[in-house]
């Protein structure tokens, strides 16, 4: 079977051809950083972005829905938090929002001072590895959506984004050390998931499951 996939249309050119909306070097970045010394193979980079997007669209549905609930035109940081607040345990909740207000203090911060980092990417300024872009988009539903978003709530959700990954691959890199591996595969993966109580709800509540990752020990 002949793939396509990469066969650009006449009147097409590559570069005005959408770029795929991914995690993917986020993720890596992200390890970099937090999880010196480790690699992670590529198809559990995918299956961590794809987790990412699924558990991304829905909270995005959630606080589209609480905006609509309220007769709000703007999804705010209000909206998302409390969508957060919804989906997700009560326990995780108190560590994570408090990170996400922080980075969205950072931003804000950063973007009003004149002698801050004037970098133009909001990741940077809020002190994320994730791009409030991309959560943009997915809040816009990817401009499907009649409803507008503040200038703070995708940096809100971004930063999310960046306590789960890093809650995720300290998780599996832990699992990997116990096996002396330093590259994370898609085993260490689910292990991380399942055996940590508060990603395994997570995952379950938004129906996301890892793909050949075995299945949990003595059960």
């Amino acid at each position: 079977v002949q793939d396509d996939s990469n066969t650009t249309p006449v009147g097409v050119t590559s570069s005005s051809r959408p770029k795929p909306l991914t995690f993917k070097t986020h993720i890596h970045n992200l390890l970099k950083q937090t999880q010196v010394g480790f690699n992670l193979a590529g198809v559990t980079c995918e299956q961590l972005d794809v987790s990412l997007k699924i558990m991304l669209e829905k909270i995005s549905d959630q606080a589209r829905i609480l905006t609509r609930d309220n007769k709000h035109q703007t999804i705010t940081v209000k909206e998302v938090s409390a969508a957060i607040e919804l989906m997700f345990p009560a326990a995780f909740n108190q560590m994570a929002l408090v990170k996400c207000r922080e980075a969205v203090e950072k931003y804000l911060n950063t973007f009003y001072n004149k002698d801050g980092d004037q970098s133009r990417a909001k990741a940077n300024r809020a002190g994320i590895h994730f791009p409030p872009h991309i959560c943009e988009k997915y809040l816009r539903q990817h401009n499907s959506s009649s409803l507008s978003v503040s200038e703070t709530a995708p940096v809100f959700l971004a930063a999310l984004l960046d306590v789960i990954s890093t809650r995720v691959l300290t998780s599996a890199k832990e699992k990997a050390e116990e096996g002396k591996k330093k590259t994370i595969n898609t085993r260490h993966l689910f292990l991380g998931i399942h055996l940590d109580p508060e990603l395994s709800i997570i995952f379950n509540t938004f129906g996301v499951h890892i793909v050949g990752g075995g299945v949990v020990p003595g059960i």
